[in-house]
């Protein structure tokens, strides 16, 4: 009987602030970084050779609803990935209509442990506006 992949959930004790203290609303952009060889993106991922054919999804999202992760989502160990050598990387949205990027891509890292702490980044309050916009074309 295989073993399942292992997999990390987000650490329930990171809260995410702005840097006014106030808590985040948003979402975490969890993305794989695709190894290469010879200079070319590897075509696919998927799990160590338990799942071949079965395409891994590059891009997860995780919600962040008053500074908390949503902790049942689960992130693939970087072990059970195959090939070998992918990293992740994280962005932050708000959100806003639509959704705007706040921060990232942070810098690469791997999920060798549970619970995972995405990389720290910076979550500066938008400030006041300081030039005129340019009038557009009239209706």
């Amino acid at each position: 009987m295989p073993i399942p992949p292992s997999t990390a959930t987000l650490n329930p004790a990171t809260t995410i602030t702005w840097s006014d203290e106030s808590l985040f609303n948003g979402f975490l952009l969890l993305g794989l970084v695709v190894p290469t060889s010879g200079g070319t993106a590897w075509a696919e991922l998927d799990l160590g050779g338990e799942t071949t054919n079965e395409r891994l999804p590059i891009f997860t999202r995780v919600a962040v609803v008053d500074g908390k992760f949503d902790t049942t989502v689960g992130i693939l160990y970087n072990s059970a990935i195959t090939p070998p050598n992918s990293k992740y990387a994280a962005w932050y949205y708000d959100t806003s209509v639509p959704a705007r990027q706040i921060n990232g891509p942070s810098t690469l890292f791997s999920v060798s442990a549970t619970p995972l702490t995405p990389p720290t980044l910076t979550f500066t309050v938008p400030t006041a506006g300081v030039t005129a916009p340019t009038p557009g074309p009239a209706w």
